[in-house]
């Protein structure tokens, strides 16, 4: 059902009432709307009171973190594929998450990859490989956002792709997502306290490190960058891992990013979602 003008002035008057027993019915009622209404009401509330656009923007949050838990427990019937994964969590913190933005931007480095192989006759998937890792890397500058390692946007793939910063798990999301578009077989790797991209079936190891503008890495640097986190090198932490398992760790991470901040009612929702997750396992 539409909101009207007349029923969205009504909203707004209930939630500016100075009873506070008025606010706390006005917010069960919005609990309990319909997405598009609460967008609606959201369009509407621009020229209210910053509280009451307050109010009306945790209520469409609250709605849609409530249908991406419940796309959780679709996804026992079905893996989740990376792509899956990167929208998830861009929904989860952007109402105004779009897709195919985020799809245009990957399309035009994939074409930019392609033209550094046809540039420096790549062949072999080592030789492009190396080559996605010059292109995003060095030339489009992807990179770790060392200054603001704590800002919960490095989580989410369409600020990443704008900024060309974010934390190692979604800067290698980005290399993989390029990969897969060019049939190179990089995989990511979740190492203790870091995150990497490698290139499957091949000896010597060729590893690559996004948060570090690609920086190749041998397997010697690998132990070391795991023995510099506080932790045993085992050669099992260099197998590649699933979308599920990216899930898993970026909603780690957005957990503790917004224990940071404060912000109990993001970290309640994204401790919903790893309940869910798990118990879906």
């Amino acid at each position: 059902m539409e909101a009207t003008s007349q029923t969205a002035e009504a909203i707004f008057t209930l939630l500016a009432d100075d009873a506070s027993d008025v606010r706390e019915l006005m917010r069960t009622k919005l609990s309990g709307m319909p997405e598009a209404q609460l967008r609606q009401l959201c369009n509407e509330s621009r020229l209210q009171p910053d509280h009451i656009a307050a109010e009306l923007d945790y209520a469409l949050h609250h709605s849609i973190w409530q249908r991406l838990t419940t796309r959780l427990l679709d996804w026992r019937e079905q893996p989740m594929s990376l792509t899956d994964v990167m929208y998830f969590l861009c929904e989860f913190a952007h109402l105004d998450f779009d897709p195919t933005g985020i799809d245009s931007c990957l399309e035009d480095l994939a074409n930019a990859c392609g033209k550094e192989f046809d540039r420096s006759d790549a062949n072999s998937h080592l030789e492009k490989a190396n080559a996605i890792a010059q292109v995003l890397g060095d030339q489009s500058g992807f990179t770790g956002n060392q200054a603001e390692y704590y800002d919960p946007e490095n989580s989410f793939i369409d600020s990443v792709l704008s900024q060309h910063v974010g934390i190692p798990v979604s800067l290698s999301a980005i290399y993989l997502l390029v990969a897969q578009r060019l049939d190179v077989p990089l995989r990511g790797v979740g190492l203790p306290g870091h995150f990497i991209v490698l290139l499957e079936s091949i000896e010597p190891l060729a590893a690559y490190d996004p948060f570090r503008r690609g920086m190749c890495l041998s397997y010697l640097d690998c132990i070391q960058l795991v023995e510099q986190s506080g932790h045993t090198f085992d050669d099992s932490q260099l197998k590649p891992v699933t979308p599920r398992y990216i899930l898993l760790r970026s909603l780690n991470n957005l957990r503790q990013v917004y224990r940071r901040r404060n912000d109990s009612r993001r970290t309640h929702a994204v401790e919903q979602m790893l309940l869910t997750l798990l118990h879906t396992n």
